[in-house]
């Protein structure tokens, strides 16, 4: 996904996204308990993150895709960091969150939201830092290479990168048999009419193939896990720790699925929101399958600058 078809899917559909799921979070979600509800799941992801990322009094850092600024009020509150600056190419987004620190003037000193390019981290006027952040953002981040290396020229020696991401393990993602597995556990009975069942099918092929595609083409950098991992300590990075929190997030399918499923029920739905619904319920099925059948995973990494 290149960057302006990135900024305009974020533009399009945050607003639909905050309502659908009555929360100020835009994330997966830590589920340790299944009665969790969505906003107290995602805001447990970013603890998780938080505390993987050893995040202080003294952590100067740059949250890279920070929602709606959500994330970095908690760390703010959670850690009392030093200082934040929040980058984002939504500019919705960054309204979003500039209107939620107008009603906490004291953080301003401490935050900062602004437009920045993940790719392009050297034009970012900015001091070193000694934590970068990307929590499920860096998998639509367009060009990797680029991305690490601003990231290892932003951050102080001995800084950390750490991401937060689901990352493909294994090609049978995108073979047939997959994808007829993800068929499979497609209810018959659509809501509504069968309408539905033929374009849900017909977002998840595509979604299939897009993703494939992005593994395949020499302009996106792509990665499976392995050679995500290669290639961070092939930029200088030293990879300190990484965690499998794929069990912990598996729980999102049924707590995603079922608001999207009641929306579409909805006799009002106009078809503008049919389709933004019936492609998120395509990546809902496609996460939950892929985890499951262990070809993608949930992981949390950190990465030291030395």
């Amino acid at each position: 996904m290149k960057k302006n078809s990135v900024a305009d899917f974020f533009n399009n559909i945050t607003d639909a996204f905050l309502l659908l799921y009555q929360s100020e979070y835009i994330n997966f979600g830590y589920w340790s308990d299944r009665n969790t509800s969505v906003q107290e799941a995602q805001e447990a992801l970013v603890k998780k993150f938080g505390d993987f990322s050893l995040l202080g009094e003294s952590s100067k850092l740059i949250d890279l895709g920070f929602g709606t600024g959500e994330q970095d009020f908690f760390y703010l509150k959670e850690y009392n960091c030093k200082d934040i600056l929040g980058l984002n190419i939504s500019e919705h987004q960054i309204s979003l969150a500039n209107a939620k620190l107008n009603d906490f003037p004291s953080f301003k000193k401490k935050l900062k939201f602004i437009y920045g390019d993940a790719t392009r981290l050297d034009e970012v006027t900015s001091e070193q830092v000694d934590r970068i952040l990307a929590l499920e953002s860096a998998q639509l981040f367009p060009d990797k290479r680029a991305f690490l290396k601003g990231s290892w020229n932003k951050l102080l020696k001995g800084g950390y990168l750490c991401l937060a991401e689901p990352l493909v393990m294994k090609s049978e993602v995108f073979e047939p048999e997959h994808y007829s597995a993800i068929q499979s556990i497609i209810p018959k009975n659509f809501p509504r009419s069968s309408y539905f069942n033929v374009l849900l099918y017909e977002y998840l092929l595509l979604h299939l193939e897009k993703e494939k595609s992005n593994f395949d083409s020499k302009d996106f950098f792509s990665y499976y896990y392995d050679d995500y991992l290669k290639l961070i300590e092939n930029s200088g990075f030293e990879v300190e720790a990484v965690e499998n929190i794929s069990r912990e997030v598996l729980p999102f399918y049924e707590a995603f699925k079922e608001p999207v499923l009641k929306s579409i029920e909805e006799p009002s739905l106009n078809k503008k929101d049919i389709y933004f619904l019936i492609n998120w319920l395509s990546i809902i099925y496609f996460r939950y399958y892929s985890f499951k059948n262990q070809c993608a995973g949930y992981y949390l990494i950190r990465a030291k600058k030395v």
